[in-house]
């Protein structure tokens, strides 16, 4: 068995040194049609029957007709272009099924384009960046993100990023401050890791706090949360709470707003009101949660967890209600909310909850 493991580990190492060299490959957004793989399967099998000899233009034509069938509709970029001509939601949001941690997709198209990445980790998943989070990317013809949010230092909501970056272009970074001073503190950590690789790759960083806004377009993004100068010793009291506007609905991201945060952002008193929320840490339950939940009053509720936290689903009794909706990743996968121009709300998920039986 063990010369036979050596061998199985030997076997894909000489693929990564070349597939790293420049337009050694290249990325599709969707996989070719089998139009198009019987078109190149019969050319390669005429050249090869000598359909092709002394006929070197016909053989260069057909190939060169076959590789652009495959580029130009499937090539990230030019969808990306392409779906830029068709009528495009004023906002989207992806919730990706990352079992107990975060990462949301928000694209904007208010007026400008901007592709924001909420969070990027996972509890279960060390390795969902290269596994998940790029591919499925690349599946939604998103080949860049604009900005990149890490919410605060915690391996379920930033461990993907490394991956993240790897393979896809970012502009920048934003994090609260504490993030950095975590990295600070424990240069060995796996935060400070994150951030070594951030500035390994020229990523710009910028810490932000309660009060930062940002207008693109028509959108406007909002930071309620940390306050500047605001101290705990727990990381998730240090997590960002964004509010994104567009299409006039709002979307609300809590990170892992916790037991010390929540009633301090109460007190601030504010409008809180939101079309769609997360749910806080990954549907946690703190004693302010209902206080919390009656101010936000969404009529859709995302919660990105695994399976073990609805077994005792202490929010169950607060979403009561029949006309919210409650979309959770451990029971659809990962879930697409569209908010269109004229603010009408659509959502599909990955996979459909089973029906009840008929009696």
């Amino acid at each position: 068995a063990s010369p036979l493991d050596l061998a199985a580990h030997m076997l894909p190492a000489p693929v990564p040194p070349p597939s790293s060299c420049p337009a050694s490959s290249m990325p599709l957004a969707t996989a070719p049609s089998a139009v198009w793989l019987v078109a190149t399967l019969s050319v390669s099998l005429a050249w090869l029957a000598g359909w092709f000899t002394r006929r070197g233009l016909a053989l260069g034509t057909a190939g060169f007709i076959c590789f652009t069938w495959l580029l130009v509709p499937h090539h990230p970029r030019v969808a990306e272009a392409v779906g830029r001509m068709r009528s495009q939601p004023a906002m989207t949001s992806n919730m990706f099924a990352v079992g107990d941690g975060s990462c949301y997709l928000i694209r904007l198209s208010d007026g400008v384009e901007h592709n924001i990445l909420f969070d990027c980790g996972s509890q279960q998943y060390l390795d969902l960046g290269e596994r998940s989070i790029v591919p499925a990317l690349r599946a939604l013809h998103v080949s860049r993100i604009d900005t990149l949010i890490i919410s605060h230092a915690d391996m379920d909501h930033f461990a993907g990023v490394p991956d993240l970056i790897a393979d896809i272009r970012v502009g920048r970074v934003l994090m609260p401050p504490h993030v950095l001073e975590e990295a600070e503190k424990d240069r060995e950590g796996s935060t400070a890791q994150v951030i070594a690789a951030l500035k390994e790759n020229r990523i710009p960083i910028d810490t932000i706090a309660r009060g930062y806004r940002e207008e693109r377009g028509r959108a406007q993004l909002d930071v309620l949360w940390p306050p500047a100068g605001w101290e705990s010793e727990r990381a998730n009291d240090t997590s960002i709470v964004l509010s994104i506007r567009a299409g006039n609905r709002r979307l609300l991201l809590n990170g892992d707003l916790d037991r010390l945060a929540t009633p301090a952002l109460l007190k601030f008193n504010e409008d809180l009101r939101a079309d769609i929320t997360d749910l806080p840490h990954h549907g946690s339950f703190v004693p302010d949660s209902a206080r919390w939940f009656e101010k936000v009053a969404p009529r859709f509720v995302l919660q990105s967890s695994g399976p073990t936290r609805l077994r005792n689903d202490k929010w169950a009794e607060v979403l009561s209600d029949p006309k919210l909706t409650r979309l959770v990743t451990a029971q659809r996968g990962m879930i697409e909310l569209r908010v269109e121009e004229d603010g009408s709300i659509t959502w599909s998920a990955f996979r459909e909850l089973p029906q009840p039986a008929e009696p």
